[in-house]
């Protein structure tokens, strides 16, 4: 039997000392490349993506983006390429991707006003994310800094909708999405409104 599998490859680039968002003071951090390869009998054989960046705190484990340092990103940012790592990252967040989450995260990036996804998109979106070692939280902690008072809210009503993409949500998960909420700096009120429209929204299907 051929066993064939994937394995991310890590190396660390350079170590030092930041202001850790999740721990609010100053942690050692590593900076970090990984890279995911095809296995064969366990042994990376063939490179099967894109090399990913990402700053890991060394007390909490919490990862983030470069944007953590200060230090500009290679790449320029928009808010849909944003949007459309906000849904790969929401469906990875449990560990399982199922049908519903698909086709609500496909839908949510066009309502929210993202571009239209194929399934493969979305499948290279969330390999990437996997990839880079991020989390959902770690993403929110950087991005934010970039995005509008409106973008915050339509970021949390994505989240919600995809988290919700099953019918109903786990006591868990709704806490998580309030703990979303607060993360992006929203009051109780606006995330009490971003649910109820991401629900008009998904009633709705425009």
């Amino acid at each position: 039997m051929i066993v064939i599998g994937t394995w991310d490859w890590p190396k660390t680039l350079r170590t030092g000392q930041f202001y850790c968002p999740a721990c609010s003071c100053l942690r050692q951090f590593r900076h970090r490349s990984s890279r995911p390869f095809l296995t064969l009998y366990f042994v990376p054989v063939i490179p099967i993506g894109g090399r990913q960046e990402y700053v890991q705190c060394q007390s909490c484990k919490e990862k983030f983006e470069l944007a953590v340092l200060g230090e500009a990103q290679k790449e320029p940012h928009s808010f849909e390429s944003d949007l459309i790592k906000v849904a790969a990252l929401t469906i990875l967040e449990d560990r399982t991707v199922t049908e519903p989450e698909i086709l609500r995260s496909l839908q949510t990036i066009v309502w929210l006003g993202g571009p239209q996804l194929s399934r493969d998109e979305l499948g290279m979106a969330c390999s990437e994310m996997r990839s880079g070692q991020l989390s959902l939280g770690g993403f929110l902690w950087t991005a934010k800094q970039r995005w509008s008072d409106q973008q915050r809210l339509q970021i949390m009503q994505a989240v919600f909708l995809i988290a919700s993409a099953e019918g109903s949500i786990s006591t868990s998960r709704m806490k998580g999405l309030l703990a979303t909420g607060q993360l992006l700096e929203l009051k109780q009120s606006e995330i009490e409104y971003c649910i109820l429209q991401a629900e008009q929204l998904a009633l709705s299907g425009k």
